[in-house]
This record gives C-alpha cells, structure tokens and sequence, in this order.
C-alpha cells in the first residue's frame, strides 16, 4: 500500500513539474508581449514626434493601463510559481526522517527487501513482457571440452 502511494506521489509530482514547466511558458510569454508593447508604444510616440503631431493622451493612457495589466499579470504569475515551487519543497521534506532512512537502507538489511526493490526498478527499465536478460546480451559459445559443459546447467535443471 505504502509502494501505492510513493507512485501516486511520482505521478503527483511529475504532473506538478509539468504544470510549473507550463507556467514559466506563460510567463516568459507575457514577458515578451510586454516588452513588444513597450517597444511599440515607444516606436509610435517617436513616429509621432518625428512627424511634428503630438501624442493623443487618451491613446497614451490606453496603452500604459494595457502595459500596467500585462505587467500586474506577469508579477502574478510569477507569485503562482512561487508558490508551487514552496509547495513542491513541502512536498519533497519527509515527514518524520527516521522513517525515510529506513526505507532508504532496508535493501542492506534484508534480502528479500532487496530483491523487492530490485524488482520495483526493473518495473522502469524492462517493458511488459521482457526478459531480466537485456536484449544486447552476448550468449557464449558452446563449451569446447567435455569437463566444462558438465558444469553447465541445462534449461531443464534448477
């Protein structure tokens, strides 16, 4: 039960890392979108000036509450983030310490623990189906003198 809700964690984390990877998109993205505003509020002020008009100050004011709110979006997005990453920190820092070096060093305890892992593990590394043997493997030649294949095993004998 306990191996149960370690995975669910995995899972809960990776789609929490997924959902932060997502946010620091957004918020490079509005980011840039800011930037762009700014430059092409500055580009159209200068246009402006250069052509002896002057800059109307409701289009001005428009475009400085556009800047202000993509600028309040991105300080708020960046706060989200923050908080994620505190909250993944919370998440990660074990609860009671003893108990998770427990976990850690039960293989060198016991054998059957060990074996466990081990078995967990090769959940990751080998597909459905698969072999402990690992598919680039090399099989040796076949003995070349009697006294060495009477210390075979054959596929019968265990």
């Amino acid at each position: 039960m306990k191996q149960r809700e370690e995975a669910n964690q995995i899972a809960h984390d990776k789609m929490r890392k997924q959902q932060i990877q997502k946010l620091n998109a957004s918020i490079n993205e509005l980011k840039l979108v800011t930037e762009r505003l700014q430059t092409l509020r500055r580009l159209r002020s200068e246009r402006v000036l250069i052509s002896g008009g002057s800059i109307d100050e409701q289009e001005f004011a428009r475009m400085m509450q556009i800047v202000a709110e993509e600028h309040a979006a991105v300080q708020e997005a960046e706060k989200a983030h923050k908080v994620a990453e505190e909250a993944k920190l919370e998440a990660i820092q074990p609860s009671n310490p003893q108990e998770l070096f427990d976990w850690y060093n039960q293989a060198n305890r016991n054998l059957d623990k060990l074996v466990q892992v081990r078995r967990e593990w090769d959940q990751y590394l080998v597909s459905q189906g698969g072999s402990r043997i690992p598919p680039h493997f090399i099989y040796p030649p076949a003995p070349t003198t009697a006294a060495w294949a009477s210390f075979l095993v054959q596929a019968g004998d265990s």
